[in-house]
């Protein structure tokens, strides 16, 4: 049978079979989920790694399936499950196939319910309620009444604040008053849980501004739309909860600064505070201040976890534990779990056994250090190292590594700690304590293990997650750069994903203690594993835009590189921090980082990574309108990825120059090196760089001329990257289908695809091509006779470059502002904008200079009475600044204004 095999298999934790858990009583998934972890704890508990080895054999077809996995099916916060895995699960937990089947019924019509309905908008993200919470009833009452009482003044967010020392229950208040708040239909769209640690004396208190980053994910917001500032995130935070019936718990907060910003402003909206100091700053709060237990509640406690007929037995004993443990409800639970682990013990025995280790002052210490004693060595050991595991939280897995034993023996060592609530889990499968329990591991460890002995576990455990971070971050991006990596310890197991999605999710699953990671190597004297970990995680930091992650992964790798003296490692992430620049659009900043980047990789004397740093220099100053010196920049690039023999690298290059000839206006030139540039992606299979090559080839086809060619090559990459998924590519390309539609005429269909383009590089956070969108938006609406329109889009495109110095709308912008000034009659505005074109130090921007002189010849013509003879004098310097670039319809479109302007003059010399 299924069930005992997992029970045969060292399950820690024996449980008497219940009612067994009815699928068909499930609203929706989340309560599916539920019940599925209701069906666990009926078959016994059987460990997520146990129950990972017995539901591979039962999949369709048979499979390896990771731990991961199987922790991830009972997540209530999932969106969908595999049902094929779902139905492993329940025939592994020792379930008839006519049970199953009810299972299989009830999944798929909650599925269906789900697309009939549409999304819910929904997010539980609030930690599972104690099953053992225990009285506090008088608190709960004033909790639920505030929360849900009208005020009689001005509406505004509620905010509850529960006070009280150390292990009195604060947080598990809280999160049983929020979820008898939600069952009772209260706060239904948004529950949000954060735990601040704000008392931890080795790990930093939560910093607010990634706490928001959190928070706005789980509201929906793509990475890359995230704003950079705590202040930005703070007033996105408050947009997005607006209206919304939300409920937000802040745990342990250290003080008012760091709640702040965390709380909404919309009255629909309550926020619990848990806090060990009193926030008298936060206004108009309700505090709550949480003391001890009373002796009946300690008693119900002490009855619950160790079993009632124990503590009737022996009242007075049991009354003497309650004095012994000063009521402190995490001391009774201690206590009570140590009481129930032994049940050849009296309830006297414990009493007895804790008067020992009391002294003069009653509470939690002399319970845990009882706790530990009665640990097995192997349990103390892991508990100690525990302690001073540099993680938020942790796994089977990362223990395994800390402490140097088979995964299986740390499953159940964790399991047995948590049977003595010496740790817990807030989420399933990760592993925490609480503070006054972590800072007695700690101290204990440091009291009993020999500080070799404690750095050789830490790192195991930083070689761990670097080794981990290798096997994910290698089938995310092949092309990973892999300078110094440390060899792997042959005894050492890591996590290895089995493809890239599984690799994503790891990393997401771990991100907090990858910054962990890197900032405790850093800061603790490991400075070679802090920057291997900023190295190998930056491109999925770009790729997945954990913009904040990325820049504090950057703060400590650059720093540890330093330390460590190596040049290489420091070319690295110089080079990743200008390409973070680049990302934010401060191409100023980027420009100096990527020079330094260059130095240094010359300093190494690797040619590869040299080459790839002078494309990238190459294209920060192509971004900021310096195409002639960035030409410069890509031939050298060109020839040391020639000599190197590095095609993909010589495509990039190729690539990106013909971009820089398509800005200079050498369309064929373009062309030639854009078809270069394919013919390498091609060879190499790489779909996604296809797919950006062929956009410029559409627009330079398009503007010598050749529309169905254009036509072509654009719906060619619209089809490639709408294939694979890629918005960063697909943006772009709806932008230029929206500009061959306007080059045909067409500015309905343009202004359309425009405003795809924008939405869609909005939603992505694709600042540069939303830009783009807006900036054409402009164009179309002069081109199509609406020159007011068109100066509404270009003040946009202005808002959006404020404090962005140099970028290549700099002179493209005043350009068509001042042809929207001239069709709205202001000369004089128009001969300002096109003076500051014409006058700009760069002569890059053959084109637009050229579109300046233009337009001051135009603005001659338009004058009374008419300057012929300077809109002659513009229009030949228009002509020379064209000798620069290939623009064949402006050129025709200068030429046959000069023939007029001519013949205007010859006509005017004869009267």
């Amino acid at each position: 049978m299924a069930v005992a095999q997992l029970h045969d298999a060292g399950d820690t934790v024996g449980k008497q079979r219940g009612a067994l858990p009815d699928p068909g009583s499930a609203g929706d998934l989340a309560e599916f989920i539920g019940l599925l972890g209701e069906l666990r704890a009926w078959a016994g508990m059987p460990s997520y790694r146990t129950l990972a080895k017995q539901v591979g054999p039962l999949m369709r077809p048979p499979c390896v399936v990771s731990l991961s996995t199987v922790v991830d099916v009972f997540k209530v916060n999932r969106r969908r499950l595999d049902l094929d895995l779902v139905i492993a699960i329940v025939r592994a937990l020792g379930l008839d196939e006519q049970t199953v089947g009810l299972w299989r019924a009830a999944y798929l019509r909650i599925q269906r319910d789900a697309q009939a309905s549409g999304p819910t908008g929904a997010l539980r993200q609030l930690p599972a309620d104690l099953a053992t919470f225990t009285g506090r009833h008088a608190e709960v009452d004033r909790l639920v009444t505030a929360a849900t009482t009208p005020s009689d003044s001005e509406p505004t967010v509620s905010v509850l604040v529960i006070e009280g020392m150390a292990g009195v229950g604060k947080t598990q208040l809280a999160l049983h008053a929020a979820h008898s708040l939600v069952r009772s239909g209260h706060y239904a769209d948004v529950q949000l849980y954060t735990n601040l640690r704000g008392y931890d004396p080795d790990r930093p208190p939560a910093d607010p501004a990634a706490v928001l980053d959190s928070f706005l994910r789980q509201l929906g917001v793509a990475p890359q739309r995230v704003p950079e500032t705590l202040e930005e995130r703070a007033a996105m935070f408050r947009d997005r909860m607006n209206g919304r019936a939300a409920l937000v718990v802040l745990d342990n907060a250290a003080e008012v600064s760091q709640v702040r910003e965390l709380i909404p402003s919309s009255p629909s909206c309550l926020v619990l505070v848990t806090s060990r100091r009193s926030l008298t700053e936060l206004p108009d709060a309700s505090v709550l201040r949480l003391d001890v237990f009373t002796e009946q509640e300690a008693l119900q406690l002490l009855a619950r976890v160790a079993g009632a007929d124990r503590v009737d037995a022996e009242p007075q004993a049991a009354r003497r534990i309650v004095e012994l443990t000063g009521g402190l409800p995490l001391a009774v639970a201690l206590a009570a779990a140590r009481l129930r682990s032994r049940p050849a013990w009296s309830v006297a025995e414990l009493a007895d056994r804790l008067a020992k280790g009391a002294g003069a002052e009653p509470g939690v210490t002399a319970v845990l250090d009882l706790s530990y004693q009665g640990l097995p060595k192997a349990a103390q050991r892991l508990f100690r190292l525990l302690g001073v595991d540099p993680g938020l939280d942790a796994t089977v897995d990362s223990v395994a590594a800390l402490v140097g034993i088979d995964p299986d023996e740390a499953d159940q060592l964790l399991e047995l700690l948590q049977d003595e609530h010496l740790a817990h889990q807030q989420v399933l499968g990760r592993y925490e304590m609480h503070d006054l329990v972590r800072a007695f591991a700690a101290e204990t460890s440091r009291a009993t293990d020999a500080e070799a002995d404690r750095n050789a576990a830490l790192t195991r455990w930083l070689d761990w997650y670097l080794h981990s971070v290798y096997a994910a971050t290698d089938l995310v991006n092949k092309n990973r750069y892999r300078n110094g990596d440390l060899p792997r310890p042959p005894e050492l197991p890591v996590a290895e994903p089995a493809d890239d999605d599984e690799a994503r999710a790891w990393l997401s699953a771990e991100r907090a203690n990858l910054l962990a990671a890197t900032r405790f190597a850093a800061t603790e004297g490991w400075p070679g594993h802090s920057w291997r970990y900023a190295q190998a995680l930056w491109s999925y930091y770009f790729a997945s835009g954990l913009n904040s992650d990325w820049a504090e992964s950057l703060r400590h790798g650059l720093a540890a590189a330093e330390v460590d003296g190596d040049a290489a490692a420091q070319g690295e992430l110089w080079h990743a921090r200008g390409s973070y620049e680049v990302v934010a659009g401060r191409f100023d900043r980027a420009l100096p980082y990527t020079r330094e980047a260059l130095r240094l990789r010359k300093v190494a004397g690797d040619p590869v990574k040299t080459a790839t740093t002078l494309g990238n220099l190459a294209c920060v100053l192509s971004d900021m309108g310096q195409f002639r010196q960035g030409l410069e920049f890509f031939h050298e690039a060109l020839a040391l990825m020639r000599e190197t023999a590095n095609g993909h690298g010589e495509a990039n290059v190729l690539h990106n120059m013909g971009i820089g000839a398509y800005a200079m206006g050498r369309h064929r030139q373009s062309l030639e090196l854009l078809g270069e540039a394919l013919a390498l992606y091609r060879e190499s299979g790489n779909k996604d760089h296809q797919t950006f090559v062929l956009i410029p080839t559409g627009l330079n086809m398009s503007l010598l001329g050749d529309h169905d060619g254009a036509s072509a090559a654009v719906a060619q990459a619209v089809a490639l990257a709408e294939d694979m998924g890629a918005g960063r590519r697909l943006a772009p390309a709806i932008n230029v289908l929206g500009t061959l539609a306007m080059e045909r005429g067409d500015h309905e269909e343009a202004a359309q695809e425009f405003r795809r383009a924008q939405a869609l590089a909005h939603e992505i956070g694709d600042w540069g091509e939303e830009t783009e969108a807006w900036f054409e938006l402009g164009v179309n609406a002069l081109r199509s006779g609406d020159p007011a329109g068109a100066v509404t889009f270009f003040d946009e495109v202005a808002t959006r470059l404020d404090g962005r110095k140099y970028h290549r709308w700099i002179l493209l912008l005043p350009q068509y502002r001042a042809d929207a000034l001239l069709a709205l009659g202001d000369l004089a505005g128009a001969a300002e904008l096109y003076q500051r074109v014409l006058d700009a130090e760069d002569d890059s921007e053959a084109v637009v200079r050229a579109r300046a002189a233009y337009g001051m010849a135009r603005l001659a013509r338009a004058a009374d009475p008419s300057d012929l003879s300077t809109a002659r004098s513009r229009l030949h310097q228009a002509l020379r600044l064209l000798e620069k670039a290939e623009f064949p319809s402006l050129e025709q479109t200068v030429t046959a204004t000069l023939v007029d302007v001519e013949g205007e003059l010859e006509a005017a010399s004869t009267r």
